[in-house]
């Protein structure tokens, strides 16, 4: 897939810019695997059809489409062709562009940009779509962003729940929930409350879905799965396939599921 890095002033924000332009079955369903980043997708020709494993005979279709933390996949209908650019925003990077915590696009929920305090209209969507090229697009779409970026922001969260964020994503997930409220000085009830507001799912959900992406990375690499299990805190490889099913609705040993952006080799922003 084309590929360039955001605007300098939009680093720690959004990651990787991700082309893409694939033709695909009609009808065929992709799975969306979860991450510890929201999701943007711009449709290019046709808009996106998505919806929930969980809900398989629901869908709604979006130009500009912005996901906020999800442990359960997201399903993708083809109709023929696939034709857009995706994005993975950072908590700060939700804040920042879109005029909302990451929390306040809800777990389990898929909002049109429209929707949003800011984020990418019509217009921009439309301006990317005609460009010539996919560097014309990229370029488009630094300026689209840093007018996003150039607006009066909201109240930053709390410091130590921006710390407890830090501490989860540091550790790939092994932090209790305990240890991680004594160490940024807070009941874990009300970090638990202050978490899900800020993030949209409590620390143990974002927990794993960390522990998730770890593990992903390693399998990746080639390396077997029971190491994978041991290297990324399972208790063994039948906890780890269990959890891979839940989050992606495949095991572990079927790549050939369809891959967002939270799984572009590029490091996530983790303002």
């Amino acid at each position: 897939m084309p590929q360039r890095a955001p605007h300098p002033a939009l680093r720690g924000l959004v990651r990787a810019y991700d082309g893409y332009d694939e033709s695909v079955p009609e009808g065929a369903v992709h799975h969306g695997i979860p991450s510890t980043t929201a999701t943007v997708i711009l449709a290019f020709g046709k808009p996106l059809d998505v919806g929930w494993l969980a809900t398989p005979r629901r869908s709604d279709t979006f130009w500009a489409l912005a996901s906020g933390l999800h442990d359960a996949p997201a399903l993708v209908h083809a109709h023929g062709r696939l034709h857009g650019i995706q994005l993975a925003l950072s908590p700060a990077g939700v804040r920042r562009l879109l005029g909302l915590p990451m929390g306040g696009l809800g777990a389990f929920s898929l909002v049109e940009h429209g929707e949003l305090p800011l984020g990418l209209r019509a217009d921009d969507v439309e301006r990317l779509a005609a460009a010539p090229t996919w560097a014309a697009r990229f370029d488009a779409l630094d300026a689209a962003l840093l007018s996003a970026l150039a607006q009066p922001g909201g109240h930053e969260p709390r410091p130590e729940v921006g710390r407890a964020w830090q501490l989860l994503r540091a550790s790939r997930g092994r932090l209790g929930v305990r240890e991680l409220a004594g160490r940024v000085g807070m009941s874990e009830r009300h970090l638990g409350s202050c978490f899900r507001a800020e993030f949209g799912l409590s620390p143990k959900r974002v927990a794993r879905l960390r522990r998730f992406e770890h593990a992903d990375a390693l399998r990746r690499r080639g390396i077997r799965l029971s190491d994978v299990a041991t290297e990324a805190g399972y208790a063994d490889q039948s906890h780890l396939t269990r959890d891979w099913r839940a989050l992606t609705g495949h095991p572990p040993t079927d790549s050939a599921d369809f891959r967002f952006v939270q799984e572009s080799p590029h490091p996530t922003g983790q303002g």
